[in-house]
């Protein structure tokens, strides 16, 4: 999946039903919270700026990973 320099929404990674998986797997209290429904217009590399400190480097770093090969 291209991630466009992390210039890939919310929403557009949403929309793709292997991605959502991904997510869902890797960072299931986030995909389970009202958020990330109101963070659909938001790009990836806003959510990741925000998740600095809150989300694991490792953790983030495998999951873009992982959405890259879908």
């Amino acid at each position: 999946m291209d991630l466009k320099q992390d210039q890939i929404t919310v929403g557009e990674l949403l929309s793709n039903q292997r991605a959502k998986e991904v997510l869902t797997r890797r960072f299931p209290a986030v995909m389970r919270s009202h958020m990330v429904r109101m963070a659909t217009g938001l790009k990836l590399s806003t959510v990741l700026d925000l998740a600095k400190g809150r989300v694991p480097d490792q953790d983030i770093q495998a999951a873009r990973k992982e959405l890259e090969q879908i």
